[in-house]
């Protein structure tokens, strides 16, 4: 899936971006189809951050309530990939993986 804007991303009001994001971090993959480790869509998600600020920007996509849906959004997708991978690492992880087998 393309998803092609028409302006730059620092000119869409706050609640517009919001549902951008959520849709972009829903849908976001790599070229041959597989999906993004956890650790490299927080990277996305923090030079997206950079960037608007460089802007000039007066909201931040990784901190602000405004955009709660988005970070649920790849927060559950970065949940997903660890369960789906078997990959576990720390104390949270451990007991996600006990409860989802139990």
């Amino acid at each position: 899936m393309k998803i092609a804007f028409k302006k730059n991303l620092e000119m869409i009001l706050p609640e517009q971006l919001d549902k951008v994001l959520e849709r972009f971090c829903a849908f976001v993959c790599k070229q041959d189809g597989t999906d993004y480790e956890p650790g490299s869509l927080k990277v996305m998600q923090a030079a997206l951050d950079h960037h608007l600020k460089e802007k000039g920007c007066s909201f931040s996509i990784i901190k602000d309530r405004k955009f709660f849906t988005s970070r649920k959004v790849l927060e559950g997708k970065a949940s997903a990939r660890i369960l789906v991978s078997g990959h576990f690492r720390g104390r949270r992880c451990h007991f996600i993986h006990q409860f989802m087998t139990n």
